[in-house]
């Protein structure tokens, strides 16, 4: 986005007469620019926000729940679920869960608990219709996962504006809603009304509107044909001789009207 910086100035009526401006820059309007950047820079801001998507969990998309399955299907054997390792009594107190359950102590509490806490929205940061359901309960078993197939289709496909708020929202509509949901909805910011109240009806617009159409008047009656007593004089500084008389020459600026050596008038 490329913004530039004006300084705009109006031109009051008396300054037609006057010396030439020395000052060009009011405070007032720029104040009014400034106001309109920002909204234009925050209403850019606030939509890719919005379109933006939270980042998921990588261990959701491969179901790393499934991989400590697969882990304790194969661990089972090697470590405190083989029963050939044990003689007497102990050998009954082992069971085929015991590998599954000390995965679920050790990783599946723990990694639930984390997913629940900081993802607890659908894919796609919430805008996702699947999510994963990641189970803190290991059950020894092949490992299978398609969730990462899932989820690129499911982006990949995705159209624009499938959300009301997606679309290309005025000042106002955003000021009236807070289109920033997913997977959260953020604070509102009342700066939004506040610099449109600011930009749309700034204090100084009736005082300006004044001076402009004071000014827009002065310059149609000195552009107005054949209204010579209302022209104003300006004197080339370049001498003629009139009937043997020297005078300064001066051209009237009104269309249709001449220089007399007194005033301006017309044939």
């Amino acid at each position: 986005m490329l913004l530039g910086l004006f300084c705009l100035c109006t031109l009051p009526a008396a300054s037609l007469a006057a010396s030439p401006m020395t000052d060009l820059c009011d405070a007032d309007i720029m104040d009014t620019i400034e106001t309109k950047a920002w909204l234009e820079a925050q209403r850019e801001v606030t939509q890719n926000q919005n379109m933006i998507a939270k980042p998921d969990s990588v261990l959701e998309y491969t179901c790393f729940d499934k991989m400590m399955g697969a882990l304790a299907n194969q661990a089972g054997n090697m470590l405190s679920e083989n029963k050939t390792a044990w003689t007497g009594g102990s050998a009954a107190q082992i069971t085929s869960k015991d590998m599954d359950n000390a995965f679920r102590d050790v990783a599946g509490n723990p990694l639930k608990q984390y997913i629940t806490t900081n993802f607890n929205h659908s894919y796609l940061g919430g805008r996702g219709s699947i999510d994963s359901s990641f189970d803190n309960n290991i059950s020894g078993a092949a490992y299978t996962c398609n969730q990462m197939d899932q989820i690129w289709k499911l982006a990949k496909c995705a159209n624009f504006s499938t959300e009301p708020e997606d679309g290309f929202l005025t000042f106002q509509q955003l000021a009236d809603q807070e289109i920033r949901r997913f997977p959260e909805v953020c604070a509102a910011d009342a700066r939004w009304q506040t610099n449109i109240d600011a930009y749309s009806s700034p204090s100084w617009e009736s005082s300006y509107l004044s001076n402009i159409e004071s000014s827009f008047d002065k310059l149609n009656e000195y552009t107005k044909p054949v209204s010579c007593s209302a022209s104003r004089i300006i004197k080339t500084g370049i001498p003629v001789k009139v009937q043997g008389t020297v005078k300064e020459d001066a051209i009237c600026i009104n269309p249709g009207c001449y220089f007399d050596g007194k005033n301006c008038t017309h044939f």
